[in-house]
This record gives C-alpha cells, structure tokens and sequence, in this order.
C-alpha cells in the first residue's frame, strides 16, 4: 500500500451514487457520478481502481482508473445485476461475483476485460460475497437469501475451474486469510470458522447469536477482529479460545468493514454514521467521516 489514502480507498467504499472517496484529513470525492451502488473495490499496486457497481437485479457494471480516479473506463457492462465482489489477479485476470436474477455467476476475464465468459453458474439466489487470493489459488465464498446455505470454492487455475471446498458453514457472508494462508469465514448467524489446510477442514472458533458477521480482518500478530451485526467488533489473541469487544466510542455498532492499519491503528465502517478510526489498538474509536456526502459504508 503505497500511503493512507490508497489504503483507505481499498476497504471502504459508499453505498449509493456510486463515489469513492479519499481520506487525508477529510474525505474528498474522486469518484463516478452514476446512479447505482459501489458494492466492490479493488486497487491494483500499480495503483489502477477498479469498482463492482449495481443493484440486485440491474446495473451490473465495472468501472476502470489508470489515473487516480479523474477518468473512468467501464470494461463489464452487461447491465444485468450487481456485480457483488470482485478480485483482479492481474491486469488481465479479473474475477467478479454476479447473477442472471435467479442464480449467481462467477464471470472471468483475461484480457482485462475486453470479453467476459462465465467460469461458474451457482445456485438459485446463491450469491458470491467475497473473493480471497492466497499462494494456493482463489478462494471464493458463497450465500444463500437468509442465510440457510452456502459454499466455500476453490480455483487453483485463476478462476478457470471452481471445486467446491465446503457446504457445512451456512452462507458465508465474508471470508478472510492471513499471511500465511491460514482462511477464516464468518457466517449469516454470527459464527467464525477457521481452516489451515486450504479449506479441506474447519473449525468453529467462534459461535454466534444469530447476527451475521459483516466483516474480518487479521494483523500480523494474528490477532482477528470481526464486525457483528449490531454488537459493534469484537477481538481474540488467541484464535477464538475468548473474545473481547472493542467498541467504545462506536456510534453505530453495525460494522460492514474493518481496516487494520498496524498494530494500534484501525478503521471501521459503518451503515449510517461513516468511517471510525481507533490509535489505541480499538479502546476508543472516533468518528473520521467529514467529507463524506453519505454514510454508508461497505466492504470492498
């Protein structure tokens, strides 16, 4: 990450007229004016900005910055639902999670994005949610409405061919990885898995109530962070066996995004009240959204 504004940019993006904002002291608009949802983000290290926009069932598109965002290209603009989530392995592979209304796609490009083709056709209403590249391939997570169902799959061929890992998590509704390759998922009920063999195998390290996980992060130390639904973000240093909330100062305790920064310094997103920052490794959070012409954040 090439300074903090980039970093920023690649974790929280606003759901509504599609504008991506950049956070020095405050956050300015470099965004597309375009009346459709920023559902994903993804920042090249040569610095190129790509976003997944669209509604459920409509406006699926994917907008291009070489420049910092001061222009835009739209290589995917099929117009049928949302483009979900969206990983770009290199300029000329580029994966995206979307759908034809009734099922989900995973749609794949390698030729950065002049044609599309789609690369896995999943279930009625399963929907991609997030993608994760480690050093063994991709991995991608899946859910169903309500959260009854949902997969784990895996390419080792950049989206070419997609096998499935597992089917027993519920419907993952964010999937992580550390350094290491070590995955963790959080589900639509609020539980958090684990597996350090590729996905073959997981193991509950946190149980739920019922409210999903929005978001997951790892540190260095391999300290994870989750955001719950309504119960702001809670913390384990030591892989689950306890956890600690840390959401003092929080407005808003519905967490859809979580940037860890280093060691002690953090940032949140939320629905309704913007972007938190904590410099004390999350025992205080304060609000950091001026600027911002809407409140809702997401998980790029």
């Amino acid at each position: 990450m090439r300074n903090k504004i980039i970093l920023l940019i690649t974790i929280f993006t606003v759901f509504n007229s599609i504008g991506l904002f950049a956070q020095g002291n405050f956050w300015q608009k470099i965004g597309i004016d375009e009346t459709s949802k920023a559902n994903a983000l993804y920042i090249t290290s040569g610095g190129n900005i790509w976003v997944g926009s669209g509604e459920t069932t409509d406006k699926g598109s994917v907008f291009l910055s070489t420049n910092g965002g001061s222009s835009w290209t739209k290589p995917y603009d099929e117009g049928g639902p949302g483009v979900s989530a969206l990983l770009v392995i290199d300029n000329n592979n580029i994966l995206i999670g979307t759908g034809t209304g009734t099922t989900g796609l995973i749609k794949r490009t390698t030729n950065g994005g002049s044609n599309w083709s789609t690369a896995q056709t999943l279930g009625l209403l399963e929907l991609v949610t997030s993608f994760v590249k480690t050093s063994s391939g991709i991995f991608v997570s899946t859910g169903v409405y309500l959260g009854s169902t949902g997969k784990i799959l895996f390419s080792g061929d950049n989206g070419a061919t997609w096998s499935e890992k597992t089917s027993s998590l519920g419907a993952v509704m964010t999937l992580a990885a550390n350094s290491t390759g070590t995955l963790y998922a959080g589900n639509y009920y609020g539980d958090v898995y684990t597996s350090t063999d590729n996905g073959n195998n997981w193991t509950k390290i946190r149980t739920g109530d019922d409210k999903d996980v929005g978001s997951i992060a790892v540190n260095s130390s391999g300290h994870i962070f989750v955001g719950i639904e309504n119960e702001g973000i809670y913390k384990t240093t030591n892989n689950g066996a306890t956890w600690t909330q840390i959401s003092n100062g929080l407005g808003n305790t519905q967490i859809t995004a979580i940037l860890l920064v280093n060691d002690t310094l953090y940032f949140a997103g939320t629905p309704t009240e913007g972007v938190y920052r904590t410099i004390n490794s999350g025992a205080m959070w304060s609000q950091v959204s001026s600027g911002l012409n809407w409140d809702n954040i997401g998980n790029g």
